[in-house]
């Protein structure tokens, strides 16, 4: 039907590539599902159904209570969007502008308390969840495929060992990353309520705390599943063309150039928005300006290991990312498990966290260099790997 299919065009080859000319990282976003395109009344309307579903989420919570002031009150909530993401960050994508949009101008943040500061507060607080749910439905499907390809592509494994292969891949490093994410969201969603003058309730806590490996079980489940449609014949041809498609969509469209911004104010513009995002960890000025010290340290270490330690950026280029994340992870844990106990019952903030986080940016630093940028030639356009 040729209705389903210019909507499918639509949702999967001109949106990214219109998001395209602002960032490459958006196309690999949004076409990332595009895999769908198999079946166009599917491609089509999930989309719609997305965006629909992500505006009821973000006016209702999926709750009666209005101190149900964000997703982390419904577990029910949580997993729906666990699942339909799980098929692809595009789909993710649509959930999250939905929810945007239902939850900032529907849900009535703040309204019930008088003083406008509070409300201003609370506004402010509100992108931190944006992001926060954007990295469980966009960056945990997106970045476990993307490693997973990374990881496997060269075996070149076809057939049904192939597809248990990958699908096993995916669906653990999909499974990982969630469970992250639910370790993690209850203390960087705290800013929704303190930043208000109140604090975290106890709703708000006890799904992810008591039930949160429900979350990283469907994203085991969703991510095998996802494998498996995904290598379909029908589906493989889908995702090539989508890819053929896009190029020659963006063939001759001209990337928006930002200025080149001294390393020094990059690094401390990237700084300042980690300090923002991490903002559930820190209590006291002193602390901000500390874990923000620390963190525009990380930055400029990256920039210094890539352009001073050259052979050992070089090196770290051949080990797959995957398996500097594992090895980033483990000695961050080890260096955590023994910085943590040493000060951690001498005060009753989340300061103790901020040691073993310093001494993370380091080690990654070290095996995740960052690259330097060749000036692109005049008149050339850039396009990003879809």
């Amino acid at each position: 039907m040729k209705l389903f299919d210019d909507l499918a065009r639509l949702w999967w080859v001109r949106v990214p590539a219109l998001l395209g000319r602002i960032s490459g990282l958006l196309t690999s976003l949004a076409s990332d599902g595009a895999y769908l395109r198999a079946w166009p009344a599917a491609a089509a309307l999930a989309p719609i159904g997305c965006l629909l579903f992500g505006l009821l989420a973000g006016w209702t919570h999926f709750s009666n209570s209005y101190i149900a002031l964000s997703y982390t009150n419904s577990l029910l909530l949580m997993a729906l969007l666990t699942l339909i993401s799980g098929l692809g960050g595009g789909l993710g994508l649509y959930l999250l502008i939905g929810y945007i949009f239902g939850d900032f101008l529907l849900f009535g943040h703040g309204e019930y308390m008088g003083a406008p500061s509070a409300q201003i507060m609370a506004r402010l607080a509100l992108p931190i969840a944006y992001l926060l749910l954007g990295k469980l439905l966009i960056l945990a499907p997106v970045v476990s495929r993307g490693l997973r390809l990374q990881l496997l592509d060269k075996l070149r494994l076809s057939g049904t060992a192939g597809t248990i292969a990958h699908a096993a891949v995916q669906a653990a490093l999909q499974a990982a990353l969630v469970w992250v994410w639910v370790q993690a969201a209850p203390t960087l969603i705290r800013p929704i309520y303190t930043w208000r003058g109140g604090a975290p309730t106890s709703e708000a806590m006890a799904p992810l705390q008591e039930s949160g490996m429900l979350l990283v079980a469907l994203a085991l489940l969703i991510g095998a599943v996802r494998v498996v449609i995904e290598r379909l014949p029908a589906a493989q041809r889908a995702a090539a063309d989508a890819r053929r498609d896009l190029r020659q969509t963006r063939a001759g469209a001209r990337a928006l150039q930002p200025p080149r911004l001294p390393v020094w104010l990059a690094a401390a513009l990237r700084s300042a928005f980690a300090t923002y995002l991490l903002a559930g960890l820190i209590v006291t000025f002193l602390e901000g300006v500390l874990f923000f010290g620390l963190t525009l340290a990380g930055q400029l270490l990256r920039g210094m290991v890539a352009t001073r330690l050259a052979p050992l950026s070089r090196l770290m280029a051949r080990v797959p990312i995957v398996l500097r994340l594992v090895a980033g992870g483990l000695v961050s844990f080890a260096l955590a498990s023994l910085l943590v106990p040493l000060v951690w019952n001498s005060t009753q903030t989340f300061f103790p966290i901020m040691i073993p986080t310093a001494t993370s940016m380091v080690v990654f630093a070290l095996l995740m260099p960052a690259t330097p940028l060749a000036p692109a030639p005049a008149g050339t356009t850039v396009e990003a790997r879809s």
